[in-house]
C-alpha cells in the first residue's frame, strides 16, 4: 500500500471512479466477438474497454453495430495477434480507427431496426463466430447493418468469408 502506484489513492485497493458506460468491449478476442450491453454499471480495468456513448445515441443501436459481422471483421483487420497463441488484441487506438455508421446520422426507422435486431440477438448467449454467422437472428442483425452500409450481395458474402478466414487463420497459427 506504500508503493508509488497505490500510495496516492485514498483506498489503495480500489479502482478510481469511472464514468458510467452502457457497453464494454473485450481487449482480447479468441473465437467470439461481442460487445456486452450492461444492465448495471461495472468497474473495468485492463481487459475490458468501457464504451461511452455520445448524448442521444441509443445503447441498443450502438450494441447492434458493435455486435455486427462488419465490426468483427474490422477488429480482425485492425487488431494484433500476439503471444503466438492466436489471440487477437485490440488497443484503444485500433478500435478508434474502425469505421462504423454514426447512429446520430441514421433515420429513426434504421435505429428501430438496429434496436429490434439486437434485442432478438440478446435473448441468447453468443457463440463462436463460425456458428454465429449461420444463425438467423445474427444474419438479421447483419442485414440491417449491411443495408445501412449499402453493401451489395457480393460484399455481404465477402464480409462473412473474410471474417471466417481471419479467425481460422488465427486458430491455425495458434496450433
Amino acid at each position: 500500500h506504500q508503493r508509488r502506484t497505490c500510495a496516492g489513492r485514498p483506498r489503495w485497493y480500489s479502482l478510481p471512479d469511472q464514468p458510467p458506460a452502457q457497453l464494454v468491449l473485450p481487449k482480447g478476442i479468441w473465437l467470439r466477438h461481442m460487445a456486452v450491453l450492461l444492465a448495471d454499471d461495472l468497474p473495468a480495468d485492463q481487459q475490458l474497454y468501457r464504451v461511452s456513448l455520445a448524448p442521444g445515441v441509443s445503447s441498443l443501436a450502438a450494441a447492434a453495430l458493435l455486435n455486427s459481422a462488419w465490426f468483427a471483421l474490422q477488429c480482425e483487420l485492425h487488431g494484433r495477434i500476439n503471444f503466438g497463441a492466436g489471440l487477437l488484441w485490440l488497443a484503444t487506438y485500433e478500435l478508434a480507427s474502425i469505421m462504423l455508421p454514426d447512429p446520430r446520422q441514421l433515420s429513426s426507422a434504421q435505429i428501430g431496426q438496429l434496436e429490434s435486431s439486437f434485442s432478438q440477438l440478446a435473448q441468447r448467449p453468443i457463440g463462436y463466430v463460425a456458428e454465429e454467422l449461420d444463425r438467423p437472428d445474427r444474419q438479421a442483425l447483419d442485414t440491417v447493418v449491411f443495408d445501412i452500409l449499402q453493401f451489395s450481395d457480393g460484399e455481404r458474402t465477402a464480409v462473412y468469408n473474410a471474417l471466417r478466414d481471419r479467425i481460422q487463420t488465427r486458430q491455425r497459427r495458434a496450433l
